[in-house]
């Protein structure tokens, strides 16, 4: 194993703060710094963990604490957080089942997408955008037949 010098060791601490698994760590260590190192010598740097050391130096505690906290206070660097994000990946997996022909898991998506922007997820879903009305595939399989139609003429 190798020795890891002080910014592997920081990055280690923050991405065990930021809930990283030990073995995803290990092979971002070989990606971006060729440094090969056990999911033990990980675990090691998480002050947190039940393999974590009670001996780990005072400043990686610290930079382990002040990572999390900001790690959990701030959801704005994670993409998936943000709605319009979602929205885009959504139309991304849509536009490919129906390339795929799979009319069924796109309306599924399209179910999803219209829970997302009525606010299903935000728990204030309205009325008009409620989509368990038992008609709501009916509807979906009958636009998106006609929307092939078109675009067959």
């Amino acid at each position: 194993m190798a020795k890891l010098k002080n910014k592997h060791k920081a990055f280690i601490v923050k991405q065990l703060a930021c809930l990283e698994a030990p073995n995803e760590i290990v092979a971002q260590l070989k990606k971006r710094f060729d440094v090969e190192v056990s999911q033990a010598q990980v675990a090691y740097y998480n002050p947190n963990g039940s393999q974590g050391s009670r001996e780990l130096a005072q400043k990686w505690r610290h930079l382990f604490d002040e990572t999390r906290d900001r790690f959990i206070a701030d959801s704005s660097q994670i993409p998936i957080s943000h709605k319009n994000y979602r929205l885009k990946e959504l139309q991304k997996i849509y536009e490919k089942l129906l390339q795929q022909g799979n009319l069924t898991e796109a309306c599924k998506v399209l179910e999803q997408v219209a829970k997302e922007m009525g606010g299903a997820y935000a728990g204030n879903i309205t009325p008009e955008i409620q989509v368990n009305d038992g008609n709501f595939y009916e509807r979906v399989n009958k636009k998106i037949i006609e929307q092939n139609k078109n675009s067959l003429n």
